[in-house]
């Protein structure tokens, strides 16, 4: 790991992880197994995880509040506050 960081220039976490994501079990004729890496997978693995992490919207927990808060304002002529204040 450490000869190839040093010749690529990367930090060696970033080559084991690299080859982390992108190794998979594949099965030889003779049904045997052995490990191979694909960076086309370990891109893929990459992305999906991209979009699992970071936080989660808000506005999709809340809208049935939004829904209510619209209309006490819009209805019913409350002011933000006042809509605040009953919740």
């Amino acid at each position: 790991m450490q000869d190839i960081s040093n010749s690529i220039d990367y930090d060696r976490s970033i080559i084991w992880r690299e080859l982390k994501r992108g190794t998979v079990p594949q099965l030889k004729t003779g049904r045997t197994m052995y490990e191979a890496h694909f960076p086309e997978t370990a891109q893929v693995k990459y992305q999906e995880n991209q979009k699992a992490c970071g936080a989660k919207p808000k506005l999709d927990e809340t809208i049935e509040f939004i829904k209510f808060a619209e209309a006490k304002i819009l209805n019913d002529e409350w002011s933000p506050d006042d809509v605040c204040g009953f919740a």
